[in-house]
């Protein structure tokens, strides 16, 4: 429903499908959106805050600095851990490869009598060395058919249009404006353009007690005059913490700020989706809970994350082989079959329920316990204000304050610690503005 006069949406009377796809926004990865936004359609393609540089900066950092070639692909496309509710729907604009589950070519590392292996991600090196490859395979929306209605007061000047909205763009514009309907609708583009500029530096949280002894040191090279962050030079612990950024849905990123993204749509979506009825409205309240609290998906977390945010857990599999005695002799062993309880059949000669373990995609054998767990160390990283991440070295940093025309006697070297609070504004800033490490400095949550 529009009004003319105005060139404004009032209010649309939106089905299933449609408030399915609004709210699976809040289960999408902030990786996922910026590759999505990046992408060519109807409005073109937008920057996303400083996300959109952090994940360039994956796709063109070396895959030397990081521990595995699936520590890119993890954060380059990192998966939805609802993607079960996503892939069912009809406007699923997550083309994300869905997860699936790998075994070694080698039998006896998946029928031992002791333990097996399994992986979610293919090409993964078993323990015995060879490649995880062979795939072993193991519905619904978010919303109720009836709906709901807005309403409206005053039907003066109103008229009732059927749009045909892509998704993709609505996405786009939940981002950028703060009226994305008639955005799209009318086309005004110049009011949303630059909207990705504004700094917003109020942020609320809730408890984060366990988290506040999870700390590290940053050195940052800061322009005394604007309090503005040329750039850092930090560990793997600090490459690693940005970069889990894209690994968190964006719902969690709510969560942590307590509603408060600045982002307003987005801000009224996630509060819209937790007023609703979960009887009424929603397919469960378990559903609810996990919109109101997406996790990251599983294998994606952090051991030593300092934000208030986990991964959902890996569920439990067998292999069940066996060995049927046929009427022309003998058949089988069955190479296996994945079951989430053990199996048994009738009329084996044999059978077996090996339990199996997850292959971590991180893990690499030179790894040590206290190395970064997606950025390769021990190693020194750049860290720019738009949070681009990229290997340190005396001649990137002469270059880029080169680049920067700062002058020397402007500029000041501190040592900062990171912990939940200065990470939760880091975060925040990454959504709506392109100096995401200089909000920790103007905000007075670091002093000069």
């Amino acid at each position: 429903m529009v009004d003319g006069k105005r060139n404004k949406v009032v209010y649309a009377e939106a089905g299933k499908d449609f408030v399915d796809a609004l709210f699976s926004f809040l289960t999408l990865p902030l990786g996922t959106i910026a590759r999505l936004a990046a992408k060519q359609s109807n409005i073109g393609a937008v920057t996303v805050g400083s996300l959109s540089s952090l994940h360039q900066s994956v796709a063109d950092l070396d895959e030397q600095y990081l521990w595995t070639h699936a520590c890119k692909e993890m954060l380059l496309k990192p998966r939805n851990s609802m993607e079960v509710y996503s892939q069912n729907m009809k406007l699923n604009i997550d083309d994300t490869e869905p997860m699936n589950y790998f075994l070694c070519q080698n039998r006896s590392c998946y029928c031992s009598s002791i333990s097996g292996f399994l992986s979610t991600f293919r090409n993964q090196n078993c323990s015995c060395g060879r490649v995880m490859d062979r795939v072993v395979i193991p519905g619904s929306g978010l919303i109720q058919e009836n709906g709901y209605d807005l309403g409206v007061r005053n039907i003066q000047a109103i008229q009732e249009r059927t749009y045909l909205i892509s998704v993709l763009d609505l996405l786009k514009l939940s981002i950028l404006s703060n009226t994305p309907s008639t955005d799209f609708i009318f086309g005004n583009n110049n009011q949303f353009l630059h909207s990705n500029l504004r700094h917003q530096s109020e942020f609320v949280i809730g408890d984060v007690s366990p988290y506040e002894f999870r700390q590290m040191s940053v050195k940052v090279l800061v322009r005394r005059s604007t309090r503005e962050v040329l750039y850092a030079e930090a560990e793997e612990d600090f490459a690693d913490f940005l970069l889990s950024f894209l690994t968190f849905p964006l719902g969690g990123v709510l969560h942590m700020l307590q509603g408060f993204s600045s982002i307003s749509c987005i801000d009224n979506l996630y509060t819209s989706m937790t007023a609703l009825s979960s009887d009424r409205y929603l397919m469960s309240q378990d559903l609810k809970n996990k919109l109101v609290k997406p996790l990251c998906a599983a294998q994606f977390e952090l051991r030593n994350q300092i934000l208030p945010i986990s991964a959902v857990s890996l569920p439990l599999y067998y292999c069940h082989t066996y060995q049927l005695n046929g009427v022309h002799g003998l058949r089988g062993p069955v190479p296996g079959t994945l079951t989430s309880t053990p199996k048994y059949m009738n009329d084996c000669i044999t059978q077996q329920n090996t339990q199996l373990s997850f292959v971590d995609p991180k893990f690499c054998m030179s790894k040590s316990s206290n190395s970064g767990e997606y950025a390769r160390g021990p190693s020194m990283f750049m860290v720019t204000d738009d949070l681009a991440v990229t290997p340190m070295s005396s001649v990137t940093a002469l270059s880029y304050l080169i680049s920067s025309n700062v002058p020397l006697s402007d500029l000041e070297e501190m040592v900062i610690r990171i912990g939940v609070t200065e990470g939760l504004s880091i975060l925040k800033a990454s959504l709506i503005s392109t100096n995401g490490l200089s909000q920790i400095i103007r905000t007075n949550l670091v002093e000069l």
